[in-house]
């Protein structure tokens, strides 16, 4: 999680039963550590069986041997599947204020995840969903190494195309999907980019760029 302003969150997303985090196994974490001992990594979201979707400043240009761990957890063998190429926004890397209006991402994975039912994107965003209550899983630091979240977090808007959420995030949690109920399912709206103080963070919502790169790969293009 790149940090938007200074200081260090003391309590961040609760962790989610064992029991009840498999319902979620399209998420997981990403990194350059396979087992994720040595390093915190990201988080990223499946959203077909060879893609995920997660934040820009998590797959830098050129970086090597990132893999993706779908529903992983401590004490389990968790499958870790490496990253052929990414996708960041074009627009991404703004000034000041607004440098992660377009910080979203998506990654090619080596080969297809199967087992695990990926996550669908929402077909609403922006004015449409603020002032609703989404969700907002990832893996963050100090979390024992399972998923954590929270199912009541209010979204407003933030500055640019940010969105703002009213839950705290901490390391770990840049690309967590923002998730809506829609239809019966959850679906994404967006991904967690930054935080912003000490109970809140700035997530990115979904666009036209990310559905096309999205509908192009399904295609084959």
């Amino acid at each position: 999680m790149v940090w938007a302003e200074t200081g260090w969150a003391q309590e961040g997303l609760p962790r989610l039963p064992l029991t009840y985090a498999p319902a979620f196994d399209a998420i997981g974490r990403l990194g350059s550590d396979p087992k994720f001992q040595t390093s915190q990594g990201c988080t990223a979201a499946l959203i077909a069986p060879d893609l995920v979707l997660t934040a820009a400043h998590c797959v830098n240009p050129g970086q090597g041997g990132l893999v993706f761990s779908p529903g992983w957890r401590v004490g389990q063998r968790n499958p870790s599947i490496a990253i052929a190429r990414t996708l960041r926004h074009p627009d991404y890397g703004g000034i000041g204020n607004l440098a992660f209006e377009n910080d979203i991402a998506i990654a090619v994975l080596s080969v297809p995840v199967t087992g695990v039912t990926p996550l669908a994107l929402a077909h609403t965003s922006g004015a449409e969903i603020y002032g609703k209550t989404i969700a907002l899983l990832g893996y963050h630091a100090g979390a024992q190494g399972g998923l954590s979240g929270s199912f009541d977090c209010p979204l407003g808007p933030g500055r640019g195309r940010l969105m703002g959420v009213e839950c705290p995030v901490r390391g770990g949690n840049s690309g967590s999907p923002l998730l809506i109920k829609s239809e019966g399912e959850w679906r994404i709206i967006g991904v967690a980019a930054a935080r912003a103080g000490d109970s809140a963070a700035m997530a990115v919502a979904l666009d036209d760029w990310l559905r096309t790169a999205v509908t192009a790969h399904l295609q084959g293009g």
